[in-house]
Order: structure tokens, then sequence, then C-alpha cells
């Protein structure tokens, strides 16, 4: 029945005349396609839908979101990826330690299982896994630890290939820096910038070449090298020079020293901590602390720059040669005092070198003159009483210089 013929026969009986009865034969049906059907049942589905009502933003963005990713495989060619699980793969975990202890335990456990011969016991098949999983276990230890060591090793090739390549690239720096570093002093510290400051307030040699020969030339460049050489060696005494004034104040003071102070200070220290010291013993051990500390820091110190490692021998031989506490008070007095004036030995004789050399163009004949002007040595010697009032009243000895007295035939300090 359409439409119209239903509207029809309601008006006819709204207003009590009925229609004739329409047989089942007039209704007229219209063919519909396949294609028509399903597209009017989709488009009925989507106006019942309730995503159809109005959407929030957020609703929006989430919406989209779902389709970008349906999507976005099928554009790909390709199944939507599956992520990993977390903390690695499978075999990462299999190869793990416990994994490889428990699977080669259970498996000895199922071999041990078996068909035996003769009986065995739960024991014996439980010492057999636990041996076998302990075995497999520090396997996969040590596999893991080489495996470590390869990727350290290779990290540590690449920084000193890195580090390398940085120093062929860094300009090369001076000798009085590769002195300082030599010494242990930092060149920011206040000591360095001191050593600095004098380095660079110290007049320098100029020598004008012009019109000069091969051989003057030759004798300039030889100058300059001894002359480096020498300053290395003063770079080092500078950097001792702090500790030899200590040693020297701390004795000159009644610190005391010898075999009996070296022996007993450990037990000393012990008795400092438990209380037992007075207030004066407390002080001679500080000074002694503080000796002992000056002593231990000049012994490696007094290798000379650029000659290479030194073995313990050589570091025996520094150490006899410098202050040490088992000698007496006068001996390291005298010890100290010699390393104070070989140091502004050493000082006057650069500077008369680099004098001469400025004014003769090369060192020919500079030690016998530099000796002339500076006397015998380090220290002066006196035979007779004589010649040592004579050596005091033109200067040639100072008070608390160290030198040589013949008559007593011993080594004194002036003063003392």
């Amino acid at each position: 029945m359409s439409i119209f013929d239903r509207q029809s026969r309601i008006n006819s009986l709204l207003q009590g005349t009925q229609g004739a009865p329409m047989g089942r034969a007039n209704i007229v049906r219209t063919p519909t396609s396949l294609e028509q059907m399903l597209a009017q049942s989709n488009a009925q589905r989507r106006s019942a839908s309730p995503m159809s009502a109005p959407q929030s933003p957020m609703t929006q963005r989430i919406l989209a979101d779902l389709a970008a990713k349906r999507v976005a495989p099928a554009q790909a060619g390709m199944a939507t990826p599956i992520a990993a699980p977390a903390g690695g793969s499978f075999m990462d975990k299999l190869m793990t330690p416990q994994s490889q202890g428990m699977l080669n335990a259970a498996a000895a456990g199922f071999e041990a299982s078996g068909y035996q011969d003769r009986p065995v016991s739960l024991g014996q098949v439980l010492g057999r896994m636990g041996t076998v999983g302990m075995q497999a276990y520090n396997n996969a230890e040590d596999r893991i630890a080489a495996q470590k060591a390869a990727a350290q090793k290779s990290v540590i090739d690449r920084l000193l290939a890195q580090a390398q390549l940085a120093k062929a690239a860094r300009p090369e720096t001076t000798s009085f820096l590769r002195n300082l570093a030599a010494a242990q002093i930092d060149p920011q510290s206040e000591q360095g910038q001191k050593l600095l400051m004098e380095h660079l307030s110290k007049p320098a040699t100029n020598i004008d070449m012009k019109g000069a020969s091969a051989m003057e030339s030759e004798g300039v460049k030889f100058g300059y090298k001894r002359i480096d050489q020498v300053q290395q060696a003063i770079e080092v005494d500078r950097s001792l020079a702090p500790r030899v004034e200590q040693i020297i104040d701390l004795i000159s003071g009644g610190a005391e020293t010898g075999s009996i102070a070296n022996a007993t200070i450990g037990l000393r220290q012990l008795g400092r901590d438990l209380g037992f010291l007075n207030e004066a013993q407390d002080k001679e051990l500080t000074d002694q602390e503080i000796l002992r500390q000056a002593m231990s820091y000049m012994v490696p110190r007094m290798r000379v720059a650029g000659s290479g490692a030194s073995s313990d021998r050589d570091m025996a031989f520094f150490a006899q040669a410098a202050p040490a506490m088992e000698n007496s008070p006068q001996g390291n007095l005298i010890i100290a005092n010699m390393f104070k004036q070989k140091m502004n030995y050493d000082k006057k004789r650069l500077d008369m070198m680099q004098s001469y050399l400025k004014d003769n163009r090369n060192l020919l004949g500079f030690d016998a003159w530099a000796d002339e002007k500076q006397g015998d040595g380090v220290y002066r010697k006196a035979s007779t009483q004589d010649e040592l009032d004579a050596l005091v009243n033109n200067g040639a000895i100072k008070e608390g210089e160290v030198f040589y007295n013949g008559l007593a035939g011993e080594f004194q300090i002036l003063g003392q």
C-alpha cells in the first residue's frame, strides 16, 4: 500500500465512510538492487549511531588518532608493529647468568633422572644439578665480564686516540710549565703564580746576531740550550725552597729528630689520640709531623727532570742525600742549609751565565771565569782561625751558612 492510499483511507474513516478494501495483489513493491539495499542499511545505521551526535574537541581528536593508527599500517603495506618486551629480548633474558644456571641445572636433573644402572638418590641428583648450575652461572658471568672488558677497552682506546689527537693539535707547553708539572705545582695556585711572576719579570737574554758567523751562531745556540737546562734545575729548587726553610726553622726552634724520635712517632701519635700527652709533648709531636712531611716532599722531587723513571734504589739514594727523621738535628740542619746554599749558588751562576753569553756570544771559558768570581764552590773552607776570620770579615761566610772547619775536621754552621 502506498503512502497516498493509506492517507485517503484514513480520511474516509474520519468522514464516516469506508473505502473498499484493497487486496494483497494491489500492493505494488518497488524493485531494489542489492547495492541500494546495502547503502540504505548503512545510512540508517549511521543516522542511528550515537557518534552522529555533536562531539567535543577532545573526542574528535581521539577519534582522529585512532583512525590514523588504523590507516597508517595499511598505507605502508605492512602490519602494525608489536612493541618489544621491556628488559631486552627473550634471548637476552635467556643468556643471563641466572637463566643459564637454572637451565643447565634443570638439564642435569633431567639427565640424572633417567635410567641408571645403579640406584641414584635424590641428594645425588640435587648435588649434580647444583654443581652444573653453578658452573654454568660462573661461565655466563665470565662471558659477560669479558664482553664488558672488551667494550671498556674499546672506549679506552677511543679516548686515548682522542687524547693523542688533542695533544697533537695542542701547542707545546714551555719548559717552565713542564717544570712546574714535574714539581707538582699548580700554575693557578699562589705558589705557582709567584714563581710565574718571577719567571716573567726576569730580564731575557737577547743577542743581536746580525753579521754573525756560523760558528758564533752555533755557540749562541749551545749557550741557550745550557741555560735552559740550568733553568729547569732552578725551577725544581724553587719548589723545594719552602720545605727547606721549614726544616731549618723547626729544627732551629728545638724540634727533635733521630732514630728514637723516628721510631716512637707512631706510638706518640696513638698516645695523643688517647689523651696521654701534655701540651708540650703535643707541640713537639706536631713539629715532628711537619718535619716528616717536608722531608718526604723533597725526596721524589730531587730526580733530574727528563731523566726517566727512577728505581727504588735511586729513591733510596735521594733519601740519604736529603734531610731525614732518623738523622740527628745538627746533621739535618747542615744538610738543609747546604741545600739552601746550593740553590743560591745556582741562581747566581745562571745570572752570570746569561751575562757572559750576551757579551761573548758563547760560553767558552765561562766555568773558569765563574769559579773565579764565585770562589771555590758552594761552601767555604777554613784550615786556620785566621782564614776563618778573614772569610767572615770579607762576607764570604755569612751567619747561618755551612762551612768546613779544618781545625775541628767537621762541617759547622756559622753562629752556632
